[in-house]
């Protein structure tokens, strides 16, 4: 899942990279970070086989930490997360069609 600041449409290599994540199969859905903040202060984390969550975490650009955690507790709260950002996310389908329409939703 993506976390967008808006203004990060103006760069093509994002762009480019969304359409080549699409492309080779893997699911893109976007949301935008101020939605992003309102379920979790985690803005990039992942769930592995349901058996870990990976919380990565960044400050100015930099990583500064990253969690991988295999506590039951962890994984639920991350599903739950999960749950609720999925509600809010836009699924990619057709690159050229639905990133212009994510785009136009959001000026």
């Amino acid at each position: 899942m993506w976390s967008i600041k808006f203004l990060i449409f103006k760069r093509p290599s994002i762009i480019k990279q969304i359409k080549l994540d699409f492309d080779s199969g893997m699911g893109v859905w976007l949301i935008m970070e101020d939605d992003l903040i309102k379920i979790t202060p985690e803005k990039d984390f992942g769930i592995w086989d349901e058996e870990y969550v990976c919380k990565v975490r960044l400050k100015k650009g930099q990583y500064i930490d990253v969690e991988l955690s295999s506590r039951t507790k962890d994984i639920d709260e991350a599903k739950k997360w999960q749950e609720k950002i999925l509600k809010k996310t836009n699924r990619i389908n057709n690159t050229d069609i639905d990133l212009k329409e994510f785009i136009v939703k959001h000026l």
